[in-house]
């Protein structure tokens, strides 16, 4: 309880210290989505300028969130009013009450931490359910479990329910469970090098099968982080190919196969920029970037 009440006094010094931001509002002007192709659901009018090429405005630090220890593995909810990182193995968390206000304090997050390495994780938009990258229990493996809970704000009872065929002998990474619970993205490193690929499932209370490559992705060497639309026509993810940064590809529907991934240039820069999150609409891309010397965080605004 000690330790606990320590760090999350530190987060909240460093974060008062820390300059502010302003986040663009969501929606970018003239939002009608377009018509849906061949029946399928409306394309929202982020998800379109993915298609079109994106562009973006100049990106902008969170400050307020970022220290000397590296920061990484964004995750912002459905509402973009909480979002998640990890700090040296430990999970935090900062909340505002509009998505256009500054996130100007965050806590450590005792639902989500424990005393093993947890770093990336992804929750429904109901904040009932949480898809974790962790070492627990015992440090070995990294894996992804599930956790519930009953309410928002209550303790996550953490299992490996439905997940039995993805946690395999090998490690498990970057989970991104699907808006509809269907698909889990993740990156595991089962053939000795990371590559994209997805576990899918016919209920959200049947088991997952086992991850597959999604060959359009991969690459000879490390692909990881993946992250989608809520419709999963546009995923980012951060590779190795080239100098570290991040890739997209994007599809017409989430039925048809990715188009060849495209750096993200006006994004990344000369240092590493790495663990992408989109928010479900598609129009911010958070993201952790080494480029002022140490791993903070980032967020760009599609124009």
């Amino acid at each position: 309880m000690i330790a606990w009440i320590v760090r999350w006094c530190v987060g909240l010094l460093a974060a008062a210290s820390a300059c502010s931001f302003r986040l663009p509002a969501s929606a970018p002007a003239g939002g009608d989505a377009l018509a849906p192709p061949e029946g399928g659901d409306a394309i929202g009018p982020c998800v379109e300028k993915w298609l079109a090429g994106p562009s973006f405005a100049p990106t902008v630090e969170l400050a307020a969130l970022n220290t000397g220890t590296p920061e990484n593995d964004v995750f912002v909810t459905a509402d973009e009013r909480t979002l998640y990182f990890a700090r040296s193995g430990d999970i935090y968390v900062a909340t505002r009450l509009a998505p256009t206000d500054d996130f100007a304090v965050y806590a450590f997050d005792s639902l989500l931490s424990s005393p093993q390495l947890d770093s990336k994780l992804s929750l429904t938009a109901d904040g009932l359910t949480v898809y974790l990258n962790t070492n627990r229990p015992d440090g070995a493996d990294t894996d992804v479990l599930r956790g519930t809970r009953a309410a928002v704000g209550t303790a996550f009872t953490f299992s490996t329910t439905f997940l039995g065929a993805v946690d395999t002998g090998g490690n498990q990474w970057d989970p991104e469970i699907s808006a509809d619970e269907l698909r889990l993205y993740l990156a595991p490193d089962d053939t000795g090098t990371q590559h994209i690929a997805v576990a899918e499932r016919t209920s959200a209370s049947a088991d997952f099968g086992a991850p597959a490559i999604i060959p359009e992705l991969a690459s000879d060497t490390t692909d990881n982080d993946p992250t989608v639309s809520a419709d999963e026509r546009v995923i980012v993810f951060a590779s190795n190919r080239g100098e570290r940064g991040l890739w997209y590809a994007t599809r017409a529907d989430r039925t048809q196969p990715f188009s060849a991934p495209q750096e993200l240039v006006t994004v990344n820069s000369s240092k590493s920029d790495d663990g992408p999150h989109l928010t479900a609409d598609a129009c911010h891309l958070y993201f952790s970037s080494a480029r002022n010397g140490s791993d903070d965080l980032y967020v760009a605004a599609l124009e």
